[in-house]
């Protein structure tokens, strides 16, 4: 895969955000779960955690839509619906309708969590209605 072979991708934390930064295109619409974590290079000292990360999307061209991926969850029921909330955030970048979407759920969620995923993908393609870029 070469550079700028990436369309519209979601990362699943801020930093992993820069990690794919080569395969964006100026104009690449990225999803960014607005969520911190720590790598161990971090933890110990050995590294930074880079605070400009907006900065050096925008110096790019790409053009970030940040969600609350983690609150998201939690007002869904469980933060571990993190995933529903960036695939509903997704969906909304999307061009697949959200019925699919959700049907994919249906088939790969087990019954016991799906009404927690489902209510946390629509939360997520809520939070994307009315983008915010930037």
């Amino acid at each position: 895969l070469g550079a700028g072979w990436a369309g519209d991708p979601a990362t699943f934390e801020r930093l992993e955000t820069l990690r794919y930064l080569g395969f964006l295109h100026a104009g690449s619409v990225v999803l960014v779960n607005n969520q911190q974590i720590v790598p161990l290079p971090v933890g110990v000292g050995r590294a930074v955690y880079p605070l400009d990360i907006e900065a050096r999307l925008q110096a790019t061209g790409v053009r970030a839509r940040f969600v609350e991926g983690h609150a998201i969850a939690l007002a869904a029921g469980n933060a571990k619906a993190v995933n529903a909330v960036i695939l509903g955030a997704l969906s909304s970048i999307m061009s697949f309708p959200p019925a699919l979407w959700e049907e994919a759920l249906r088939h790969q969620i087990p019954s016991r969590l799906l009404d927690l995923n489902l209510r946390a993908f629509a939360l997520g393609r809520e939070t994307q209605e009315a983008p915010r870029v930037r």
